[in-house]
């Protein structure tokens, strides 16, 4: 039995819409990789539970201390770390860590919080340490933060958090002291 043209046109054109209507293929199975992770050592994506997490560096710690006591700034203290997120590996129990960026946090003393001469100046004199750090050492894949935290003695004090590049865009303008400590943010 032969069909009229036209009705085999439109059976032809169903048997089409109907192929294109089928189920979505199935997603990948395996985890994507997050776009802003860096890491140390590869990592396999595969059955990773992933959650925020630091990583402490004593050695760049010890080294920025050293900086800062070298240069006579009384009552700084540092830390640095890497910041990043943890591979919780559910099938073999092992945690790993993928590096984002390195941040240092700088724990100033100060009489007044308020006193942006001072602070700014204490500000330009923190920043003289930074310089002699390679930067490389306080980045990962994206821009290290840094953290100056002025506080009174015993007290709760005022953080001030900066990316460097934001640094290095307004010493470009040629900003320090008080203004460069404005620029940047601060007083909160």
């Amino acid at each position: 039995m032969r069909l009229p043209r036209l009705r085999r046109i439109y059976l032809m054109g169903l048997c089409l819409l109907w192929a294109g209507c089928g189920p979505a293929p199935a997603p990948p199975t395996d985890t994507p990789r997050p776009a802003t992770i860096a890491t140390n050592t590869p990592l396999v994506y595969v059955d990773c539970a992933w959650s925020w997490a630091n990583r402490p560096l004593p050695e760049l710690t010890d080294q920025l201390q050293a900086a800062l006591d070298a240069a006579g700034i009384p009552g700084a203290t540092a830390r640095a770390y890497d910041f990043g997120e943890n591979c919780n590996n559910q099938e073999t129990g092992t945690v790993r860590f993928a590096r984002i960026e390195t941040d240092v946090e700088i724990r100033l003393e100060v009489t007044d919080p308020q006193d942006l001469d001072a602070l700014g100046s204490l500000t330009d004199q923190v920043v003289a340490v930074l310089d002699t750090f390679v930067r490389d050492s306080l980045s990962g894949r994206q821009p290290g933060r840094i953290g100056l935290n002025f506080t009174l003695r015993g007290g709760a004090g005022h953080w001030l958090y900066f990316y460097d590049e934001q640094l290095a865009e307004a010493r470009g303008r040629g900003l320090s002291g008080r203004a460069l400590l404005e620029a940047l943010g601060y007083p909160p």
